[in-house]
């Protein structure tokens, strides 16, 4: 099947690299056509549904998530952390409660909390929520903070 004998065609190793780099394009998904199965899901919930899932599926990882960045400042880790003290009142409608954001704007301590949560929060919402939740994405940043 293959042979020790090298091509005596001087385009034959040209050939074979290029053809193997594009069976290797051909294994990746469009840009921007990568399925999103759980942020359709996340949109396809009502309400309540919504509420079930943030209590069973998001509520512990990030209360986990939170307490181990700072254990003193989110030792009562609450939906409210997230969604503000009228959260219930707004049906958590996002963005609420949280400070607003200036895009690049951050200072000393500020400074850590947006590290916090480049690498550790926006990576945990998309994984447990989706796409949208990344940075960039339709939420990102002021998906649940407000702008200035």
């Amino acid at each position: 099947m293959f042979s020790s004998k090298r091509s005596s065609h001087p385009l034959g190793y040209v050939f074979l690299c290029l053809s193997l780099l594009l069976f290797s394009f051909s294994l990746l998904p469009a840009c921007g056509d990568a399925p999103d199965p759980k942020g359709e899901a996340w949109k396809a919930l009502d309400y309540d549904g919504k509420l079930t899932f943030m209590g069973s599926e998001l509520y512990g990882p990030m209360q986990k998530l939170f307490q181990a960045h700072d254990a003193e400042k989110y030792k009562s880790f609450s939906c409210e952390t997230c969604h503000g003290a009228d959260g219930a009142s707004k049906k958590y409608v996002m963005p609420n409660g949280l400070h607003p954001l200036t895009k690049g704007s951050y200072d000393g301590e500020e400074q850590a909390e947006v590290t916090f949560m480049r690498e550790k929060v926006v990576p945990k919402m998309v994984e447990l929520m989706g796409n949208d939740f990344a940075e960039g994405g339709a939420k990102g940043c002021f998906g649940c903070h407000a702008s200035k």
